[in-house]
């Protein structure tokens, strides 16, 4: 088996048997060794073995951390013998901080795929994902999913309304991992002192900080 693999591959690569022994390191797979054997003679341990065959039906990664970084792991079931696993791994400690900042950001973070599906919305997007009638796993609604697209391919910015708020969307293409990050901002408020005061009865005035005169409604 473990001639299919070349060695010169940088990730690691794994085999483990159907008795749950490694049959196979590469050499990029040697340190991180120790995190999936008990000894050499006891094999892989349980707890992992058994994680990794459950995600290697149902589909996904078993993240293990090794000296301060994150390490994917991927199986696959091996078809030339049955019960074993081909585990690929590899370095996801970057992606796992981007995904896991926008939390504490108190502005809509929104992430899509390529082609506009909506694959996160950090907690203060709620209201505005929620008056957007998005779906996490689905295509954002409409032509929404579209124009955010064309606006990161010129770097322009997007605006909606929902929930009664105006929003600005900037999208950011993030090519490292092949999404699209989407910040937005409320601009609720700057919507209203553009727009209302040429229906105020009462004189309104604009100035720049300056003291020039930018704007006077009628």
């Amino acid at each position: 088996m473990a001639s299919r693999l070349p060695d010169q591959n940088p990730n690691p690569v794994f085999i483990v048997d159907a008795a749950g022994r490694l049959a196979y390191v590469n050499t990029a797979g040697q340190p991180l060794r120790t995190l999936l054997e008990r000894s050499e003679d006891e094999g892989v341990r349980a707890d992992l073995l058994e994680r990794l065959r459950t995600v290697a039906v149902d589909g996904g990664a078993v993240d293990v951390s090794h000296e301060g970084r994150t390490i994917a792991l991927q199986p696959v079931p091996d078809r030339g013998e049955a019960g074993a696993l081909m585990i690929y791994g590899i370095d996801v400690t970057t992606v796992r901080a981007v995904e896991q900042f926008p939390d504490s950001n108190p502005n809509p973070v929104l992430r899509l795929s390529r082609n506009g599906i909506l694959l996160y919305a950090n907690p203060a997007s709620s209201m505005l994902v929620a008056g957007l009638g998005g779906v996490r796993g689905e295509l954002l609604p409409g032509d929404l999913a579209e124009r955010i697209l064309r606006a990161c391919a010129v770097g322009a910015t997007v605006e909606v309304e929902a929930a009664n708020h105006a929003y600005e969307l900037k999208p950011v293409d993030v090519p490292a991992f092949e999404f699209i990050n989407v910040y937005g901002t409320d601009i609720s408020a700057r919507r209203a002192m553009t727009k209302l005061p040429d229906q105020n009865p009462n004189p309104v005035l604009r100035f720049t900080p300056n003291g020039e005169l930018l704007y006077a409604n009628a």
